[in-house]
């Protein structure tokens, strides 16, 4: 009878563990659902998921979460649990809150994710006559760590804080900071709404992330700019980025800014819309030390204006290969300001089938001339002026501007243009300056022969296949 009874308990024990193991291996979220966290590159970490209402938050938007969603926080890190799920509620934040000083060296002000985590499904609203928080969501890891965030929505509340937060520094209270000069690994945002932010909706410090990815996010009406991307590789994808810079400079939509020394990777720009930003929609800013980027692509975008500045950078910058593809543009402007200024290359520069409709500036460093500057089946609806540039190729585009024409400046070597549509009445199409070396064939005019092209100085008129070669 007692070994019976013995056998019985041994049963029912083992079974009693086979269910732990098989909730740990498959995590369900509140309704029920597996959600394969069992995927995550750490094993170490659990698989299990945590929500600030058990430390008792109430998520209305109108009660103060804050203590509640520390304590969450503080527990996700300290006890290895995966997810912070949010379960799709408002929660009210209004007080500073760190990451515990065991778990790391740096401490930050606002609401913080450090480690492996997934932080999902929530709302976070800042409250008014709130001060000295540096950004409402502050995100950052280890190289070999990984951090989700998604479908969060943030507001900065911008009206009520412009009043009362002008002893920030320029750059305080951000919607969401990844990094802020440590190195990150792996970090997503993904399906979320920053707006309203007193400083930039998202903004990455210069660190070196192992992945920076920016997907399907809607980034509107922040107090400087919608997102400073530093991170040395990224992919920002299918997002809204409008009407940024409200309140103090640079005013811009998607800006890439470094203080020092800084070597990018890959920066890619895919199927965004980057339109009616206060000052500039897309700014690469450069300061004081070296600056390169390896590749920076722009895939499928509607843009307003696109402008590189050298602002105070003595010691020059590299472009490796620019890729603007499939886009729209109200203007593009490259130019070194910078007298002083010892390299300024880029190497190679191509636009393709995209459209340009107020003006299109291109003006490299002269004692650094880009090697390839390529226009290829592009909508010119607007003046062009080109500089400094080893060879120019304008091929298979439409040229139907009503205001100045093409413009080859000095420092152009060869030019190449060829199969071009010309649309305008304007009288003088072309002005190929200069340039060492010429071909204009196989173009095509509609304006009964009122076009005219000039070459050093010397005027021709546009003439069935229009083929001059010095």
């Amino acid at each position: 009878m007692k070994k019976h009874l013995a056998r019985i308990i041994l049963k029912i024990g083992l079974l009693c563990a086979g269910l732990f193991l098989f909730s740990v291996t498959f995590p369900r979220n509140a309704m029920g659902t597996d959600i394969g966290l069992n995927t995550l590159d750490d094993a170490s970490f659990h698989s299990d998921i945590m929500n600030p209402m058990v430390f008792g938050a109430i998520g209305d938007g109108k009660t103060d979460d804050t203590l509640a969603i520390q304590k969450a926080i503080d527990y996700c890190v300290e006890n290895k649990i995966a997810v912070l799920d949010g379960l799709n509620k408002t929660y009210l934040v209004s007080d500073k809150i760190e990451v515990p000083k065991e778990l790391t060296t740096y401490g930050d002000k606002g609401l913080c994710l450090h480690g492996n985590i997934i932080f999902q499904n929530a709302e976070l609203i800042l409250k008014e006559n709130v001060k000295n928080l540096t950004a409402v969501l502050n995100i950052y890891n280890n190289p070999d760590e990984s951090i989700t965030v998604c479908n969060i929505r943030i507001d900065g509340n911008l009206q009520e804080q412009d009043s009362i937060t002008t002893s920030l520094q320029d750059g305080g209270l951000h919607g969401i900071r990844v990094g802020f000069r440590k190195d990150c690994g792996n970090i997503q945002i993904q399906n979320c709404v920053v707006q309203n932010c007193y400083s930039d909706g998202i903004c990455t410090r210069p660190v070196n992330f192992t992945r920076l990815i920016i997907k399907d996010c809607y980034v509107e009406g922040n107090g400087r700019n919608g997102i400073t991307d530093n991170a040395k590789s990224s992919l920002v994808e299918n997002c809204y980025i409008i009407k940024n810079g409200v309140r103090t400079l640079p005013k811009s939509g998607y800006h890439i800014e470094t203080d020092g020394d800084a070597a990018f990777g890959t920066k890619i720009l895919r199927n965004c819309t980057i339109t009616d930003n206060v000052s500039r929609d897309i700014r690469l800013t450069m300061k004081r030390k070296t600056y390169s980027i390896e590749s920076f692509e722009i895939e499928g975008c509607e843009v307003g204006s696109l402008t590189w500045v050298n602002r105070g950078n003595k010691e020059g910058t590299v472009f490796r290969n620019i890729s603007i593809r499939n886009s729209r543009f109200h203007s593009l402007s490259f130019k070194n300001s910078i007298k002083e200024s010892t390299i300024n290359r880029f190497e190679e520069f191509s636009i393709v089938n995209t459209t340009f409709d107020k003006a299109v500036s291109f003006q490299a460093s002269e004692d650094y001339p880009c090697g390839l500057l390529k226009f290829y089946s592009l909508g010119l609806n607007c003046p062009v002026k080109v500089s400094n540039v080893k060879n120019v190729l304008f091929d298979t585009c439409v040229l139907s501007g009503a205001s100045s024409p093409v413009t080859i400046m000095e420092g152009v070597e060869n030019v190449i243009f060829t199969s071009n549509y010309i649309k305008t009445s304007l009288e003088l199409v072309v002005d190929f300056g200069q340039c060492e070396n010429l071909i204009c064939c196989n173009n095509f005019s509609e304006s009964s022969g009122m076009d005219t092209f000039v070459y050093d100085n010397v005027r021709f008129p546009f003439v069935e296949n229009n083929l001059y070669s010095e």
